[in-house]
């Protein structure tokens, strides 16, 4: 019986070696020649020669982790003799090229390495994080593992620390002269002009006959857009990377229509507009005065109790959410005087549901350089789920009649706008661990200049 079982396993064996050589018999013989040392050092020779064969360089959007960052894009000219330059749209500073150094490294297979620092390096620094991410940069890499050239000549790369697919595509001209316009798309989607442009931003997604409207968060820091789910229960993917083109907006991961994806929003002139389109329908970028849905604002959970203290506006907390702010900062500097009494506003901070002397309290704290100036009011419920603050009195009172603290009164009217405010908890940090709270006047939706971004504290239930 032992013997019969050797017997078949010797076939079996002898059939797989049968299989194997078969299936390699078109194998270059030079490979069962050469040690794996000569093969590392064969394809680091031709890398080399593909990264510098190209006229013009080679371009990658590099999503470090596209769910916390979006895309930037890097356009990167190799030499021989080790030295790349390189420019990215990362910031306005990074637009202008420099050249640093680049090595083709061994492991199990030939690894770019940019040795040097260079515009690549912004994205894993740890010094250079976005806010709440303190210590943990951009999640960036700056050693590629290769791993193929495929059909069209894009080469193929796997970050060496996270595994992530990187893929270089050839420059043209056009993309080392055009890369600054990448900046000015993303201006012009997520802060357009204020003063021609409604307040909401959404994505409407077509489906057939089915459409969605998707109010969103935008982190301009981070390039990272999340998308404010239509119900609890909506299973929807709703938060992407963003990259950007001359004309283009790059998400990822690609956006699911039907059994379609979307990965790009391209600018139509016509529909003056951003749109992905599909077999099945499209994704747009729209703008509209109208609240597509308002359980998404803090109304009723301001009104009911919640103890949203120490949530302020200054000139400095802008950057924390400019998509929404864009003329938030300018505002609060126009809040000046040089009369009799001679301020400048710094900081204005809510206490909503705060208690001071054993009472709870509601107030509004302009902090001038001057001293303080508190107006204290009452919260109500107002319409699509608005808070409405009236007033109560302020501290001191004479301040409502000066002339000098006219430009106080103008904001103070502002934020009591008889229509109420929309408060929205975005889904994003910056500078603090705590959420940023947009803040609008319902009677000013029509454009979006005038609305606020606020950094807070101690926002408990």
């Amino acid at each position: 019986m032992t013997t019969k079982y050797f017997k078949l396993h010797i076939i079996l064996l002898l059939l797989a070696m049968l299989l194997f050589w078969g299936c390699n018999s078109n194998r270059d013989s030079e490979n069962f020649t050469q040690t794996p040392s000569e093969r590392i050092v064969q394809a680091k020779s031709e890398l080399r020669n593909i990264l510098t064969n190209s006229k013009d360089g080679w371009k990658m959007i590099y999503f470090t982790k596209d769910s916390e960052f979006g895309g930037y894009t890097h356009l990167m000219s190799f030499t021989p003799d080790g030295k790349v330059t390189m420019a990215s749209d990362f910031n306005e500073d990074a637009l202008t090229a420099s050249a640093s150094d680049y090595e083709l490294q061994s492991s199990y297979a030939p690894n770019l390495v940019f040795t040097t620092k260079n515009k690549i390096h912004l994205l894993s620094d740890s010094n250079n994080s976005p806010g709440s991410q303190a210590g943990a940069g951009y999640k960036g890499d700056f050693e590629f593992v290769y791993q193929k050239t495929d059909e069209k000549g894009n080469i193929i790369f796997r970050t060496a620390r996270s595994n992530t697919m990187i893929i270089f595509t050839k420059a043209t001209a056009d993309d080392w002269a055009n890369l600054p316009k990448n900046l000015n798309t993303e201006n012009n989607v997520f802060s357009p002009d204020p003063d021609n442009t409604p307040y909401f931003s959404l994505i409407q997604i077509k489906n057939g006959d089915k459409v969605s409207n998707y109010t969103f968060s935008y982190s301009q820091i981070k390039r990272f857009l999340t998308l404010d789910k239509q119900s609890a229960t909506d299973a929807f993917n709703v938060k992407y990377g963003v990259g950007f083109k001359e004309n283009s907006i790059v998400l990822s991961p690609a956006m699911k229509i039907g059994n379609e994806e979307v990965s790009e929003l391209v600018y139509d002139p016509v529909a003056k507009k951003y749109i992905g389109k599909t077999a099945q329908g499209d994704v747009s970028l729209n703008f509209t005065s109208v609240p597509p849905n308002t359980d998404i604002f803090m109304g009723k959970e301001i009104v009911n109790g919640l103890s949203l203290t120490n949530a302020y506006i200054s000139p400095y907390s802008m950057q924390d959410a400019i998509a929404m702010t864009n003329l938030g900062s300018k505002t609060i500097s126009a809040v000046k005087n040089t009369g009799s009494y001679t301020y400048t506003l710094n900081q204005v901070t809510f206490y909503f549901n705060y208690m001071e002397n054993g009472q709870k309290i509601n107030k509004i704290v302009y902090q001038l350089n001057i001293g303080n100036i508190t107006h204290y009011v009452d919260i109500a419920l107002g319409a699509n789920n608005t808070v409405v603050l009236t007033d109560k009195n302020w501290v001191p009172d004479f301040v409502t009649t000066h002339p000098d603290f006219a430009p106080l009164m103008t904001l103070d009217k502002y934020l009591t706008d008889p229509k109420g405010l929309y408060l929205k908890r975005e889904n994003y940090t910056v500078i603090y661990s705590n959420p940023i709270i947009s803040l609008k006047a319902a009677s000013s939706l029509a454009i979006k200049s005038g609305a606020f971004g606020m950094s807070t504290y101690n926002l408990n239930p």
